[in-house]
């Protein structure tokens, strides 16, 4: 990594002159899991481009190596002439395509100094963060006056990039990629009870939210008596799993661990279930997006405690109803979206959590419905891909054309 944060990058043979070549940027896990459907769909309008992925953080640099290939991914060389001379050279790319925010003016600058056309794609500007690039107008107003285009999230988006100075004739409102980026999967089955119980199934929680989801549970039950729901649970990390059971074994909830049963996911739930459980803790890997089908409802952990969050869009995408702490921060407005809907819950404490979550297990027919709505609204959402791909091919027209 640290030859790559030099500049020496080591480009695969295939990357070759002659083609439109893509150099593709995201700072992290969220930004590069966005740009695999703006890539599939520019690679449908163009068969022989190829794209190379750059990340700032490590965790954004595993995901680019996973997700494009190990020898496409590398990391961001700092922002200083020479490294980035010496990756512009390396790469030789017909275009730059950076992911929501990231504005490297040494990037840019150097960019430009070699005609290589700029383009910010899931264009995203938060109001701190223009604030900040104000700050330091000398060195981000040239940066944003000398971009090809912007593909803005938003119509919020594209005032702040405005005001940035990006020139109003290059920003297109498009909306954002993220959403292609979640499997389609056929329209999944109504939410049953299983043995006799409604599941709900909490996803990516962090500490703290065990705590708050324990004294949501106690107060469902009392919500909706005679119900008696099913917890499971998926903590972000197993490492907790110690910890994640002490919360609800204090609040007298009867737990097991779901590596306890030798069996599939279905039948450790069917079995938790017949036995009374409160909670089966699943203390195992790859068996969330499964799990979400088996629920009536999701709660997505992460945004109860602290600003940040985690996927509200996979329980979504399956057809069910998803709760979420008020701090939750979803960069793509995914949470804004489904309450609009009426497929989402914003839940500030664990009492709202657990009044949104009883009409849902009270009444098979209402989490139906609440799910279609989650997964209406994604399909509405759906398509930014394309036309990004297509507005970032109408830009780059006069580029591409020299390339032939």
């Amino acid at each position: 990594m640290a030859r790559e944060r030099a500049g020496w990058i080591a480009v695969p043979p295939p990357f070759a002159a002659g083609h439109p070549r893509f150099w593709l940027h995201g700072a992290s896990v969220g930004e590069i899991s966005a740009l695999p459907p703006i890539l599939a769909e520019l690679t449908r309008r163009l068969p022989a481009a190829q794209a190379m992925v750059s990340a700032l953080t490590d965790t954004g640099l595993d995901t680019a190596r996973r997700l494009f290939g190990p020898e496409r991914g590398f990391a961001l060389p700092l922002d200083l002439p020479a490294p980035l001379g010496r990756a512009l050279a390396a790469l030789r790319p017909t275009a730059l395509l950076i992911a929501e925010t990231e504005f490297w003016p040494g990037l840019m600058a150097a960019a430009r100094e070699r005609e290589v056309p700029v383009l910010i794609v899931n264009g995203r500007l938060s109001p701190e963060s223009l604030a900040r690039y104000r700050l330091l107008a000398p060195l981000f107003r040239p940066a944003a006056r000398g971009l090809c285009g912007v593909a803005a999230q938003s119509a919020a988006d594209r005032e702040r990039f405005l005001a940035l100075g990006v020139p109003e004739s290059a920003i297109q409102v498009l909306g954002s990629s993220k959403f292609d980026g979640v499997p389609w999967d056929p329209p999944p089955s109504p939410p049953e009870w299983i043995a006799g119980r409604p599941v709900v199934v909490a996803g990516s929680t962090r500490a703290g939210d065990e705590a708050l989801l324990a004294d949501a549970l106690v107060q469902l039950k009392a919500l909706a008596p005679g119900v008696n729901p099913l917890l499971a649970l998926a903590p972000r990390h197993l490492g907790r799993v110690p910890e994640v059971e002490r919360d609800f074994v204090r609040r007298g909830l009867a737990l097991e661990l779901r590596s306890q049963e030798d069996a599939p996911l279905a039948a450790a739930v069917t079995t938790a279930a017949k036995r009374g459980l409160d909670v089966l803790l699943l203390d195992t890997h790859g068996e969330l997006a499964e799990a979400y089908r088996l629920g009536v409802a999701a709660i997505v952990g992460g945004g109860f405690h602290a600003p940040g969050g985690h996927n509200l869009l996979e329980p979504a995408s399956r057809g069910r109803a998803v709760a979420f702490g008020a701090r939750q921060r979803a960069v793509a407005g995914e949470d804004a979206l489904l309450v609009a809907a009426g497929g989402g819950f914003r839940c500030a404490d664990a009492t709202a959590l657990a009044e949104s979550l009883a009409p849902l297990v009270r009444d098979r027919d209402a989490a139906a419905e609440a799910g279609r709505r989650a997964r209406a609204a994604l399909a509405g959402a759906r398509g930014a891909a394309g036309r990004i791909a297509e507005f970032v091919t109408a830009r780059l027209a006069g580029t591409l054309e020299v390339l032939g």
